[in-house]
């Protein structure tokens, strides 16, 4: 019993002696710094328990440092004595060097197939196929993600319905290609913000120089026509036309958010003689490769752009400004002729925009004013602008006004804009509403639109201006259950006159079952 009570005895000094040891040689010799690497230490010291560790976790986590006594006690409503023993552990000097996780690698794979159509003919089931596709006749896209912390690298392979797999000849390889390694900050007090190497996708301002997602152009109502950039993000789409790739970055400094990007790529291009009339995005847009002809636009030419934004977010307001160089020209093959090689030999844009948007008491605006020269244009011609001013009454009645002017030789590469064609040029265009939500399920919208394209394009175009009344009527009792209608008069020649009417009326009987008719209707009026 004498010796049990002797080794118990020594078992118990050894024990202290080794705990106040690991803690001297800890806290003294080395000493260590409260941040988001020790908290595990300071619990099994426990001068911190579970609570207040898992507290602090979150707080570095989120992106915050700790940089006085004060703020600990606040966070973890310490009294002053607990306050006083961590205090010699707080450094606001001291660099969190990062903690690497091996455990949080998420890896996941997509692959999303398009079957081709199957036709019964006599007792027989064949593949409903073009004769002029030269690949085969389904649709695959094989994605690859790999995120980590606040890194994501992925890379994605596809091919549309029609088109080969591979490619032979000059351009040869995978049909499209793209890749991406992205590191992103959600914290809003970091300095770097975003970072992206290979493809991605900007949205800037109002989309009036730089949006390189596809839009959905006009609507009838005033305020889903004002654009919410999402700045950088990277691509994962099927879209082989509208997207960049090169590198580009988001960081914060003074209160203000600066972007700063650079691409290069071979993009699809046709010769001034695949169409008459100018596009906005001189490319071939479309990125099919299925016949012998697509193919033949396959990697034509060669597109460089670069600039840098700035844009500051206020509570009630936000404002920037773009500068953008834009460069792109065809590039000399086999098949190319003297024409085409002189007409697309090189195409240079310099362009510069500032934007605003917020409210202001009853107030909300927004806009961007724009110019994209081609040195020697005069500026009106190459400028462009989008303004729109909506008065709200009461929280029951508002009134709108939308004014656009676009040059006739202002061109960007890749916008979003408000237009009643695709060309994005010569056209200026007044939209004044009014809308009325007497109750919370009805609303009413009164529209007009006026729009002019005042100068000639091409010898067989003349100046023309017509206005449209647009007239919307919604019943909406539930989600799914609503009535729409809407009329529309414009006149179509100087001696005729079209009134559309279109009506939509959908009811949920239940959570399986629903019905939906639609009527449209057309009449033509003469004078």
């Amino acid at each position: 019993m004498r010796k049990l009570t002797t080794l118990f005895f020594l078992s118990q000094v050894f024990l202290v002696c080794s705990q106040k040891f690991m803690l001297e040689n800890a806290l003294d010799n080395e000493p260590l710094t409260i941040n988001a690497n020790s908290l595990a230490q300071f619990e099994a010291f426990g001068l911190l328990n579970s609570k207040e560790a898992q507290a602090l976790a979150l707080f570095f986590k989120q992106g915050a440092e700790l940089y006085s006594a004060y703020q600990l006690q606040g966070l973890l409503g310490l009294d002053s004595i607990a306050v006083q023993k961590l205090a010699p552990f707080i450094d606001s000097k001291s660099i969190r060097n990062p903690v690497f996780h091996f455990s949080d690698l998420k890896l996941s794979y997509q692959v999303i197939c398009q079957l081709p159509t199957f036709v019964k003919q006599a007792d027989d089931f064949s593949v409903l196929k073009d004769s002029s596709f030269k690949g085969a006749n389904y649709g695959i896209q094989h994605r690859l993600f790999l995120n980590w912390d606040k890194w994501q690298a992925g890379i994605q392979i596809a091919k549309d319905t029609g088109e080969p797999f591979w490619h032979k000849g000059s351009h040869f390889g995978l049909d499209f290609i793209s890749a991406h390694l992205t590191y992103m900050n959600a914290s809003k007090k970091a300095a770097l913000q975003k970072i992206t190497i290979g493809t991605y996708q900007l949205q800037w301002g109002q989309g009036l120089l730089l949006w390189s997602t596809r839009g959905l152009g006009k609507s009838i109502d005033l305020l889903q026509l004002a654009r919410n950039a999402q700045g950088l993000k990277p691509y994962m789409g099927k879209d082989e036309q509208r997207f960049l790739q090169g590198i580009s970055g988001q960081f914060k400094m003074w209160q203000h958010q600066f972007l700063f990007f650079a691409s290069i790529k071979k993009i699809d291009a046709k010769t001034p003689t695949d169409s008459l009339q100018p596009e906005f995005n001189f490319v071939y847009a479309n990125g099919l490769h299925r016949t012998t002809a697509e193919i033949s636009k396959r990697k034509q030419g060669l597109e460089q752009i670069c600039g840098v934004g700035i844009n500051k977010h206020q509570d009630h307001f936000q404002y920037g400004a773009l500068f953008l160089y834009q460069t792109a020209h065809y590039l000399e093959s086999e098949t190319t002729d003297t024409f085409n090689l002189a007409a697309l030999k090189s195409k240079k844009l310099i362009g510069l925009s500032i934007f605003g948007q917020g409210t202001w008491r009853q107030f909300y605006f927004y806009g961007e004013l724009a110019n994209s020269s081609f040195f020697h244009e005069r500026p009106q011609d190459a400028a462009a602008c989008n303004a729109a001013f909506v008065y709200h009454f009461d929280q029951k009645l508002e009134l709108g006004i939308h004014l656009r002017y676009y040059g006739l030789h202002f061109q960007t590469f890749y916008a979003n804009p408000i237009s009643s064609k695709t060309s994005g040029s010569n056209e200026q265009g007044c939209i004044v509403q009014l809308k009325w939500r007497p109750v919370k399920q009805w609303e009413l919208k009164l529209s007009s639109d006026w729009v002019c394209f005042p100068k000639i394009e091409l010898p067989e175009q003349y100046p023309t201006a017509y206005s449209t009344v647009r007239l919307y009527l919604q019943y909406q009792a539930t989600k799914h259950n609503f009535y729409r209608c809407q009329v529309n008069w414009q006149p179509t020649v100087l001696t005729m006159k079209t009134l559309r009417c279109a009506q939509q009326l959908v009811y949920q009987l239940d959570k399986s079952n629903a019905f939906d008719i639609e009527f449209q209707s057309q009449f033509a009026i003469s004078n």
